[in-house]
């Protein structure tokens, strides 16, 4: 038998018994020795009440706290005034209010199943009381007991588990959610809810391959449950997998059509596909199965915005606001879409909203930087990728950030190292290379700044940036001949790519000056 993970709290069990059953109590308190033993209860009844407490009081303590309580059934019992009229009522009103598990133990022949506790599951097997014929002995029957209570204590402290992790989850402590989960599926391994929820936290670490693996255990144990369906939706898009995630999320409709949030997921899928018209179309969908759900007007905010309708997409953005004024995802795109449109001081207000939401964001520090730069406020902006970098040190995006503006305040050394970090770690990131070429040109090594800019093409061979860095770096060194084609293949990646029009224009006009001085050499006048 597999090892019982021990729960965050032992279950704690109150025998409520006459004391002419006593003997019987202590049979099957030791037949309960191991689960003791385990860590995984604890087992308590009023002989345990010391010298100077009050009994009374210790009593209602201790039903007050456990989550089992177990009826020691006699005539002895059923005659007792205190645990008829005080611990067996109170025992009921906590099974029916979800407090606590019910469990009569027959010990003795007694009329009980008219009694309020008549319909609840009794041992041991088939309520035969443990003195009787049925069983060869009273060890056999207390077993039965034993074992009956042992698959309680399996499913109290699965719920356990259960709900620790839950309210990790809601605190957005996603290690010790999945912890808690996980334990909970050693108890319970075909609950295909616990495996959904699993999936859940794995995605929210950015763990989307094994995310994936989990809404697909949890689709093969119930191929009905849509949630999980729309949580593979979920990792597959992540996974940038648009086509695959928009049959999931497809399947959780069917399976549940008014599923809001799928129909929103659904919505985005297509909007990275590019649908625009469907996508729009999903996501009013799910405004009207709920025409208060946030997430809807951001998703419209979304495929207005990549469909360039900007106002429209302010529009659903502050709607989402409006309708969840804590919705940090609507304030980091009303932010960026506000920098798109060069209105920097409201996007600054946006990510510092969002910053006040969620502070151990990182992304947001970051955009907050970005914009904090584009206004020129390049001390602010240090301070800004510094603080994401403070959340996260690996954050690769704030050294590339905290790079350019060290430029911009023309200390290219200390430019130089952030781009020296980010390279650390990613040492396949193109674009950090490039920046690295700029900060070498910044200082006049010119054959390091050529290998940087060679070193970024070579990881990405379409990186219009990476060719215009290595042509300018031709041009500087006045080997224009090299420098053109390099301008040339920025130019036919990115037709709009101004810079690169301009550099190829110069390199022409050198070009061309080298020509009329050559045709001047042999004799043109």
């Amino acid at each position: 038998m597999p090892l019982i993970p021990k729960p965050p709290r032992a279950i704690e069990i109150f025998y409520s018994y006459a004391h002419e059953d006593e003997e019987l109590r202590d049979k099957l308190d030791r037949q309960l020795s191991i689960l003791k033993r385990q860590g995984l209860i604890t087992g308590w009844h009023d002989r345990k009440i010391r010298a100077g407490q009050e009994w009374g009081r210790e009593i209602d303590a201790h039903l007050n706290t456990a989550s089992v309580i177990l009826l020691l059934v006699s005539d002895d019992f059923m005659a007792s005034d205190y645990c008829w009229g005080v611990e067996m009522q109170r025992a009921m009103k906590k099974q029916e209010a979800g407090e606590a598990q019910v469990i009569p133990i027959i010990l003795r022949h007694t009329l009980w199943e008219d009694a309020p506790f008549g319909e609840l599951q009794a041992l041991p097997k088939d309520g035969k009381p443990v003195k009787s014929a049925y069983w060869h002995s009273p060890d056999e029957a207390f077993l039965d007991i034993a074992q009956g209570i042992r698959k309680v204590v399996m499913q109290e402290i699965k719920e356990q588990w259960l709900n620790e992790g839950d309210g990790h989850y809601r605190d957005k402590r996603y290690a010790e959610a999945l912890t808690a989960y996980e334990q909970a599926i050693q108890l319970d391994p075909n609950n295909a809810t616990l495996y959904n929820k699993k999936g859940d936290v794995l995605r929210d670490l950015k763990r989307y391959e094994e995310a994936l693996v989990a809404y697909e255990q949890a689709i093969q144990i119930d191929p009905s449950l849509a949630d999980a369906h729309n949580g593979k939706g979920s990792a597959l898009e992540n996974l940038k997998r648009y086509e695959e995630a928009l049959a999931a999320y497809e399947q959780a409709i069917r399976l549940d059509p008014t599923h809001v949030r799928a129909w929103h997921n659904k919505g985005d899928a297509l909007r990275k596909l590019k649908r625009y018209e469907e996508a729009l179309l999903a996501q009013e969908q799910a405004l009207q199965i709920d025409p208060k759900f946030p997430n809807a007007y951001n998703g419209k905010g979304n495929m207005f915005r990549d469909s360039k309708r900007y106002n429209e997409a302010l529009t659903a953005y502050e709607k989402a606001i409006q309708l969840d004024p804590n919705y940090t995802k609507a304030w980091r795109n009303k932010g960026n879409l506000l920098r798109e449109l060069e209105r920097y001081e409201e996007a600054l207000t946006a990510f510092e909203r969002a910053i006040e939401l969620v502070p151990d964001e990182t992304i947001y520090y970051n955009n907050k930087g970005d914009v904090l730069w584009k206004l020129k406020r390049y001390e602010d902006a240090l301070a800004a990728y510094d603080q994401a970098i403070q959340v996260d040190p690996n954050n690769l995006t704030a050294y590339i950030g905290k790079g350019d503006v060290l430029r911009e305040l023309k200390r290219f050394e200390e430019a130089l190292l952030a781009y020296d970090r980010a390279i650390q770690l990613d040492r396949n990131a193109a674009y950090a290379y490039r920046h690295k070429g700029y900060a070498l040109i910044d200082l006049g090594k010119w054959k390091e700044a050529l290998s940087a800019f060679e070193r970024a093409i070579e990881l990405n061979p379409n990186y219009p940036n990476a060719h215009h860095g290595r042509g300018n770096v031709l041009y500087d060194l006045k080997r224009y001949q090299e420098a053109l084609p390099e301008l040339e293949r920025a130019i036919e990646l990115k037709p709009d790519y101004m810079w690169a029009w301009h550099n190829k224009a110069r390199t022409l006009d050198r070009l061309a000056e080298q020509a009329h001085e050559k045709a001047k050499q042999l004799g043109y006048r």
